[in-house]
Order: C-alpha cells, then structure tokens, then sequence
C-alpha cells in the first residue's frame, strides 16, 4: 500500500463531502495466499485524519482525563520518539511522565480503531492566589 500525506482545508461540511466521495472509491488489489495463488480484491480508498487536539481541563482532573484518553507515548520506535521530542519543543510542551502509564484505562469512552499518541502536557499559569488561568 502507499500512503499519501496532504493537508486540506475549508469549510467543514465541504471538507466532509470531500472525504465522503474519497471513501466511495475502490481498486483493484491482488493478494497472494499462502499457496502463491492470486486473489483480486476490491480495496476501499482509507482516508485517515490525523488530527491535533488540545484538550483543557482543571488540573484536579488529570487522571481522571488521561483514563479517559488513555494516550500512548510513542515510545516504541526511536523516528517516533525524535519528532515527538521536537513537536514539544516546538510547542513548549513537557513530556509526558512515566508513572501516568499506570493508570488504568476508562471503558466510558469507545476509542476502537483509533489510535491516540500523547505528545505533551503544560500547566497554565496560576495568579498571586495559586488560581488556575485557563
């Protein structure tokens, strides 16, 4: 399979006709089976977002946050962790500590066939009071 990166932008109900009438395409693909004998398939064209969020929420909330994301650090593979390691020092992010890998994973939100990568964390600044400024 080839993979093709492009960025897209405009107003949303466009871009989600757009990738609608992308995921109506489909091609040809041969797959060997074990025995060498090729098998004509019908591929559908994957159009895959990749998206960056930020999600805000109370410092009081962490945990219970991350349980329910649930972030993988991308740390399994060295390309992963280099450009990991430049986002956040692009965005002036803090890594994302080690301990939160021991916190359990919420069934309250479906997160089948996505995958979801952590890149970073930073605290708002307080006021005089020690006041979270969102």
């Amino acid at each position: 399979m080839t993979h093709l990166y492009v960025l897209a932008r405009g107003i949303k109900p466009v871009l989600d006709t757009w990738v609608n009438n992308l995921l109506s395409r489909f091609y040809p693909m041969a797959w060997k089976d074990k025995h060498g004998n090729n098998t004509m398939y019908n591929a559908q064209l994957a159009v895959r977002p990749i998206q960056l969020y930020e999600i805000v929420f109370p410092k009081t909330a962490t945990n219970e946050v991350l349980s329910l994301i649930k972030p993988g650090r991308g740390n399994k593979r060295p390309r992963e962790k280099k450009y990991l390691s430049w986002i956040r020092r692009i965005m002036g992010l803090d890594p994302m500590p080690d301990e939160w890998d021991d916190i359990p994973k919420s069934d309250m939100i479906n997160r089948e066939g996505l995958g979801i990568m952590g890149i970073g964390m930073k605290e708002d600044k307080s006021d005089e009071n020690g006041n979270e400024l969102l």
